[in-house]
C-alpha cells in the first residue's frame, strides 16, 4: 500500500478516478461526490497533481476519440459550418443553374 509524507494510506488512484468521472459527468462538486472513502481534498489535489503530469489532456483526448468512434463522425473532415454534405463541384452545374446575383454569405457571386 502506498503512504504520502504523513504516513497516512493513499487512496488508490482507481478510486480517484472513479469518483472524478462521477463529478465531470454529473456536474456535482467535489463535496457532493466525497464519502467516507474519498475526500472532495483528495479528489481536487489528486485531480491537480494528474493536470500537472499531462494526464488528464490524454485522457481528454482519448475520450474525445472513443465518442468519435463510436458516434461515427470524422470531425477532421468536418466544415466549419458544421454541414457534412458539399454542394458539387461548379464544372458540375449546368450553365443555367449558376447564379450570378450576390450571395449574402460570401458577398460574392452565388
Amino acid at each position: 500500500m502506498l503512504h504520502d509524507h504523513w504516513g497516512i494510506q493513499r487512496i488508490s488512484d482507481a478510486v480517484v478516478f472513479d469518483r472524478l468521472v462521477q463529478v465531470l459527468v454529473f456536474g456535482c462538486g467535489y463535496a457532493r461526490d466525497a464519502d467516507e472513502h474519498c475526500s472532495s481534498t483528495t479528489l481536487c489535489r489528486r485531480h491537480d497533481e494528474w493536470i500537472a503530469t499531462g494526464g488528464m489532456e490524454t485522457l481528454r483526448l482519448l475520450v474525445l476519440a472513443a465518442y468519435d468512434h463510436m458516434i461515427g463522425l470524422e470531425l477532421g473532415r468536418l466544415n466549419a459550418d458544421g454541414c457534412i454534405s458539399k454542394a458539387p463541384p461548379e464544372a458540375n452545374v449546368p450553365a443555367r443553374a449558376r447564379s450570378t446575383r450576390p450571395s449574402p454569405a460570401s458577398n460574392g457571386p452565388g
